[in-house]
């Protein structure tokens, strides 16, 4: 059993198909079918089932795949670290956030992280919410996750927090309720134009659910949509209203082409944490990437 072994069995069990496979690692089908057959013989199991040229795994597989991408992720984290005290520095950095704080933050990290180590490789997963971040971390396919919710805690992670955010109710500034000092939540409940929402399952949507639950707020005409910038896009476009974080509305606040009015709730207020595996090695990159995104968001230690 070896390390190629290992990379050619958890790609086959992620792609369920040998050609594709092959595809990615640039070698033929026999190849890696090879790779297959020593591994099982080594394990003396079955590590696949499979139907016509579809591969997936049994139990004994299953147990493996766990410790194959492990043995995988201290591999390539060993000769990560080797390369870090290069000269040069050569490697890289994968990141994963949800939209708003990939939008609010990366770009000015890349670019001091760039200036620092021009030869680094950066990658950003921009995923849809922070749930979705959390299982990619777990799962080591990135190396650090960028995560909003209002209290974060888990075993299995490492967590930082980096800045506050808030939700408030964002409006064009044409509509009926731009010019109003106060909005309670029942006015919301008489609204004739439609209210805007993030996709279930998302952590802003969860907050709202929460709220809206909580004050025995059901709005008239509600819409889901699947981004915040889908959502940001409509309201600028007086297409109708909805709760937004004041992180992704902060250009368009200052610019006034929308207006960000605060509910004043703890329920709607959460924290934008850095989050990272607790098994993961912190080469001394990944260790200054922290401190410049601490340095960028406000904790001015880089």
């Amino acid at each position: 059993m070896n390390i190629k072994q290992m990379k050619v069995f958890v790609l086959v069990a992620k792609h369920h198909n040998l050609e594709t496979v092959a595809n990615i690692i640039g070698c033929k089908q026999p190849t890696v079918t090879f790779h297959l057959k020593k591994l099982e013989e080594f394990a003396g199991v079955p590590l696949f089932k499979h139907t016509n040229k579809f591969f997936s795994l049994t139990d004994a597989g299953q147990t493996l795949l766990i410790h194959a991408k492990e043995i995988i992720r201290l591999s390539e984290g060993a000769v990560q670290s080797l390369k870090d005290y290069q000269q040069l520095k050569k490697g890289s950095v994968i990141i994963g956030s949800s939209y708003t704080p990939a939008t609010n933050f990366i770009p000015k990290i890349l670019r001091i992280f760039l200036e620092r180590y021009p030869n680094i490789d950066p990658q950003l997963i921009v995923s849809r919410n922070s749930p979705e971040i959390n299982s990619l971390i777990k799962g080591f396919e990135i190396d650090i996750g960028i995560i909003t919710d209002t209290y974060f805690q888990d075993d299995e992670l490492v967590s930082i927090p980096i800045s506050k955010d808030e939700l408030g109710l964002v409006m064009h500034p044409d509509h009926p309720f731009a010019s109003m000092e106060t909005i309670t939540p029942q006015l919301l409940m008489i609204l004739d134009t439609p209210f805007l929402l993030r996709e279930t399952g998302s952590s802003s949507r969860n907050l709202i659910d929460k709220w809206m639950m909580e004050h025995d707020v059901k709005v008239t005409k509600p819409i889901d949509l699947g981004s915040t910038e889908i959502i940001k896009q409509s309201v600028l476009s007086n297409v109708g209203i909805s709760i937004l974080s004041n992180l992704a509305v902060k250009r368009e606040v200052e610019e006034q082409r929308l207006i960000f009015k605060p509910l004043n709730s703890e329920i709607l207020s959460r924290t934008v944490y850095l989050a990272y595996h607790r098994s993961r090695y912190l080469s001394p990159i990944l260790k200054d990437f922290i401190s410049v995104f601490q340095f960028v968001s406000g904790d001015k230690r880089a």
